[in-house]
């Protein structure tokens, strides 16, 4: 085997985390060579004692020579003195250098036997990098060279330091001291990247502390991975490998770990710095070692790809013991450090570890900047922006000044007559100046304020607003009416003149989600997506509004880069409906109380509101939950959601609001109030749920499927949606829905319509006869992010065999939506089969994470139900 292919097989094994992963690897690629397997196994373990270029000592012997050889030599005009490192391509010595000047130096020198094309232009890659740059925290190149053997080197600054983890717990700094030296970090990074450099490999044991004059400095070594931006470093860069990993997986980008075409840029490098803020805060890294050591690397490779890390403040919740020993190397305590770091450092570590590189910080720069404002209690750039989040930091900071400004006020007050007159006349002007554009008469409605609503109307007719404009405010006026159809045709219209109209399409994609027609909602959110951002402020709400059940994600970024729209409470509500939806996805307590804390605020300025009120109740549902599930007390906000009920009484009846109460009911353990507040709907957008509270309710399905036709009987129209749910409601009877009642869902464009019509067709129909119809669907429906797992199912129910069950296990992508889906599918099929134990399994599988209005989950639940089983998620 040449030198090169030993490389390659060394750096593949060094990749594996664990023994027998080697030992496999060893079998195969040394069967017939046992020296070749010998001298692996040196090399194995020489590398289990080293970590990087300069900070680890003691590096064993090398293919064939020993670097300690060296020593008492010269290498030009230096003298080294002793071995204090050795990494993958070089040794790191020591070095005194007595002419011209009288300095030690840490001398680089390729390693002995390590000397093939691809090494030494990495090693010369390094060199140049280092020499481009000139930065306080990066450590200098000194000189360069090359020995009488011909083997490069290179003298740079000797940094006598430790890593900066280490540093900063053996000196027990706080967390504002830890960002202060972090952001130093940062401006080194951005220094390298301004010329052209890109690190790739930042881990705590490249970033060393060293002390000048009592003060800590750190400073960041070891480029010999780096990549040049815009620079060829050396002639020899031609012969480096391509899709290969390059780094420290830990610290890894999620396109680094990709071993795509993916060019990799400084954001890769901001990834990895996300990573070490996440370590210097909590202790550990967003994935742990133990998690990926249990791995092998390509599974390791898909979780940096595809999984999200927790936020920072739930990794500290979710310590146990070890939290108390981490908050104490922070000169603190547990509940002062999860405070510390709920909010803006929650927000800044979710932004610099953002799976798509185009929502992370644009540049190390910026990463500092935002650092720099959390320090100085400003509003950070991570975070959406709401009124309420820049009003509490504008009073952190001016704390002084408001205390005697209040003093002030108070005095005042006392000598006010009237006040309540005095709130009124508040009330209106605050009115009055809401309802001066377009922009205010969105919002206005978005929040369903009829009155500063038709008052912003108004203004914006008498202002010259476009007529298409003015058409999108009436059907949104419709829309908050339940007049769904009226909206609709009013946004067609437009569209048939405009296909590029924002807000029309905006209007539309709203509107046809409350008629329950799934199919025809997520087209018009695939042809919502295809847009560009708008520029408007009125047409991101609108868009954001839209999206914010399909791809929350980008409503809230909507929403935060607009200054007018965070800082208005229906920006703040997507916002919260965006956290509900992470808080559900990631089973995460805190998000879903940051949510109803965003809730509460919209609530303050529109008390009376049932749109807001809804999502209120929604996202105390979710909390409650999520609380109920981690067995933690929940007693408080149970109190808190029956006083949320008990005001909503009152309220008109909608769609969206009846569907919160009847979930929220159920959380607090209410099945009857459930049942009561689900009834009455008087559209059919929510049949799904009316079937699945009749399968809750009675076990014997002819009761179940009385209640539902009683339910229902006030619908105008037997839509598809009705039908489907029906289906499910009667499974076990033989009141069975006839294939072709279902078959305009079956041939419906849109892979969830269809799954859950041939789900309808294996419960009822049995699974003969379904594979039948299943197997007349000579087409897919069109894939995307989110419907990858729809897709995955129609495969599945169109065959249905014991190697498309593994295949789809295997494929399915790891979100909490998309397992669910999966599972339930998986689950219907056996059912079908006769198996009913398997089909219990999976549906208990599907039944584990509650999400929002995910039918997938509320239908497992109730023929978990009808099955006489019990599931590990919430009680209904």
């Amino acid at each position: 085997m040449d030198q090169t292919n030993l490389e390659e097989l060394f750096n593949e094994l060094l990749q594996l985390e664990s023994d027998e992963q080697r030992h496999e690897l060893l079998d195969r690629a040394c069967a017939n060579c046992p020296e070749l397997r010998q001298q692996l196994e040196k090399l194995l373990a020489a590398a289990a004692n080293v970590g990087s270029f300069l900070d680890v000592p003691d590096w064993a012997s090398t293919v064939d020579h020993s670097a300690s050889d060296l020593v008492g030599t010269n290498v030009g005009p230096y003298r080294i003195r002793e071995l204090i490192g050795e990494g993958g391509m070089g040794s790191v010595y020591v070095a005194e250098q007595e002419t011209p000047i009288r300095r030690k130096v840490a001398l680089k020198l390729i390693k002995p036997g390590m000397d093939s094309k691809s090494v030494i232009a990495r090693f010369e890659a390094e060199r140049q990098a280092l020499a481009l740059m000139d930065h306080p925290h990066i450590a200098k190149v000194l000189d360069a060279g090359t020995t009488a053997q011909g083997r490069p080197y290179f003298a740079m600054e000797l940094v006598k330091g430790i890593p900066i983890t280490d540093f900063c717990d053996q000196n027990r700094l706080s967390i504002h001291a830890r960002l202060q030296l972090f952001k130093n970090v940062c401006h080194a990074l951005q220094h390298a990247h301004l010329k052209g450099i890109i690190h790739r490999d930042i881990k705590p044991s490249n970033v060393l502390v060293t002390l000048h004059d009592g003060k800590p400095v750190p400073k960041v070594i070891d480029f010999g991975v780096a990549k040049a931006l815009s620079t060829r470093l050396t002639d020899k860069t031609i012969y480096t490998e391509h899709y290969q990993v390059v780094g420290t997986l830990l610290y890894m980008s999620p396109e680094q770990a990709e071993l795509s075409g993916l060019d990799i840029d400084t954001r890769s490098d901001v990834y990895s710095l996300g990573v070490l803020l996440y370590e210097l805060i909590t202790g550990t890294t967003p994935f742990q070692k133990e998690e990926l050591h249990k791995a092998g690397l390509d599974e390791q490779r898909r979780i940096i790809r595809e999984k999200d890390p927790p936020r920072a403040s739930v990794r500290i919740s979710s310590l146990g013991h070890t939290a108390t020993v981490v908050a104490n190397l922070r000169n603190t305590d547990t509940k002062q450090l999860n405070q510390s770091v709920r909010g803006d450092l929650d927000w800044i570590l979710v932004k610099a570890l953002e799976r798509d590189r185009s929502r992370r910080y644009e540049s190390a720069g910026n990463f500092a900047a935002d650092i720099g404002r959390h320090l100085s209690d400003e509003t950070i750039q991570a975070r959406p922006h709401s009124a309420v989040y820049s009003l509490r930091k504008f009073t952190h900071r001016n704390r002084a000044a408001l205390a005697i400004l209040l003093v002030v006020i108070a005095l005042a007050l006392t000598a006010i007559v009237g006040t309540g007159s005095m709130a009124f006349r508040w009330r209106a002007t605050l009115t009055r100046l809401r309802a001066t554009s377009h922009r205010q008469a969105v919002l206005s409605i978005m929040l369903g304020d009829d009155d500063g609503s038709m008052e912003a109307f108004d203004v914006a007719r008498t202002a010259g607003t476009s007529r298409e404009d003015l058409q999108v405010i009436e059907g949104l006026s419709q829309v908050n009416r339940g007049r769904y159809d009226a909206a609709i045709k009013i946004a067609e219209e437009i569209l048939a003149e405009k296909p590029e109209h924002v807000g029309a399409r905006s209007l539309l994609t709203y509107a046809v989600l409350w008629t329950g027609n799934v199919g025809r909602w997520a087209t018009e959110c695939n042809a919502l997506e295809r847009l560009d951002d708008p520029d408007r402020d009125a047409d991101r709400v609108l868009m954001a509004y839209a999206l914010v059940l399909h791809d929350s994600s980008r409503a809230s970024r909507l929403i935060a880069e607009s200054r007018t729209l965070s800082h208005t409470p229906a920006g703040l509500l997507i916002v919260a409906q965006d956290l509900t939806f992470q808080a559900e996805e990631q089973q995460s307590t805190e998000l879903g109380l940051e949510a109803v804390r965003d809730y509460e605020a919209v609530l303050q300025f529109m008390p009376e509101n049932s749109n807001v009120a809804g999502w209120y109740a929604a996202g105390l549902a979710s909390v409650i939950t999520l609380l109920n599930r981690d067995g933690t007390e929940s007693r408080d906000f149970v109190g808190k959601a029956e006083r949320v009920l008990n005001e909503m009484q009152g309220a008109e009846s909608s769609g969206f609001l009846d569907w919160s109460k009847w979930r929220l009911y159920r959380a607090i353990g209410k099945p009857n109030e459930a049942s009561l507040a689900i009834r009455q709907l008087r559209q059919s957008e929510f049949c799904w749920a009316i079937a699945t509270d009749c399968m809750y309710r009675y076990p014997e399905v002819a009761d179940a499927l009385r209640e539902f036709d009683a339910a229902t009987v006030k619908f105008n129209q037997k839509t598809g949606q009705l039908r489907l749910a029906r289906a499910f409601a009667a499974f076990g009877s033989n009141d069975l829905t006839k294939t072709d009642d279902l078959s305009d869902l079956i041939n419906d464009g849109h892979a969830l319509n269809r799954v859950y019509a041939l789900s309808a067709l294996y419960l009822t129909q049995g699974f003969a006869r379904a594979k039948e119809e299943a197997s007349k669907l000579d087409t897919l429906a069109d894939s995307g992010s989110k419907r990858h797992a729809n897709q995955l199912c129609l495969r599945y129910l169109q065959d249905p065999t014991p190697e498309n069950e593994q295949f789809i296990l295997q494929e399915a992508p790891c979100t909490a939506y998309a397992q669910v889906n999966v599972h339930f599918v998986l689950g219907v099929v056996e059912l079908a089969k006769g198996n009913e134990q398997g089909a219990i399994r999976y549906l208990q599988k599907s039944a584990e994470h509650p999400l929002l209005g995910n039918i997938s989950y509320e239908y497992a639940s109730a023929l978990l139900v009808r099955l006489g089983a019990s599931h590990s998620s919430e009680e209904p």
